[in-house]
């Protein structure tokens, strides 16, 4: 699996990074499994300045193209981008794409906290073993648990799903979402995963209010 291009001019490492963006986009790879050759790309992409010679005016100008492209927001983005940097010295590209970003977002929080992954054993198996196995809120659990944190979120892991839009359709859905956002007014500090649950909990409970017939 090819996951950087160091010998890459900027016109050929354009189209490596065009390629996996129509793969995404026209869902032939899910965004859960491909974050780290994205995460790389978009590392690699600002460090080299390829952006100039794409003709963008500066990075955050070519964020909001992948942003366009895919559906996901510039703090998603940046998110892929450090899942890969802080997870590659643990662990292959094709094991972190085999075990999805999910996963890879709980882990982050070891590697945060000072913790080597490949030293870590859980229930006699070296950890990214045994997170290959379990599910991610079961993950999420254990390195709570490894790094003595009891006050995880309540409930089990939610997935929404996904399902294929047109343009104009995911235009109306994030409309409708950051209208939810701008309606709650959540805390500056609160994580996406939280926002993501109090914004389409809101929409939700709009909808139950306005179309619910006694």
């Amino acid at each position: 699996m090819e996951i950087l291009a160091p010998n890459k001019d900027a016109a050929e490492f354009k189209e490596v990074v065009e390629s996996l963006l129509l793969k995404i986009e026209q869902h032939q790879e899910s965004l859960s499994t491909s974050y780290v050759r994205l995460g790389q790309y978009l590392g690699k992409i600002d460090q080299d300045k390829y952006w100039i010679d794409w003709g963008y005016k500066n990075h955050r100008d070519f964020l909001a193209y992948v942003e366009n492209r895919i559906g996901r927001k510039k703090s998603q983005l940046y998110a892929y981008r450090s899942a890969a940097a802080l997870l590659l010295p643990f662990a292959s590209a094709e094991v972190l794409e085999e075990i999805g970003i999910n996963k890879a977002y709980a882990l982050q929080k070891l590697v945060k906290a000072g913790r080597d992954l490949n030293q870590i054993k859980v229930e006699g198996f070296q950890l990214m073993e045994w997170v290959k196995n379990h599910r991610a809120d079961e993950v999420l659990a254990q390195v709570n648990e490894i790094l003595c944190v009891h006050e995880g979120p309540r409930g089990m892991w939610y997935e929404l799903g996904g399902f294929y839009a047109t343009e104009d359709e995911r235009k109306e859905m994030k409309t409708a979402y950051d209208l939810g956002f701008k309606q709650l007014e959540l805390a500056p500090d609160v994580t996406e995963h939280e926002e993501r649950k109090q914004v389409y909990l809101a929409m939700a409970r709009e909808c139950i209010a306005s179309w619910r017939v006694e």
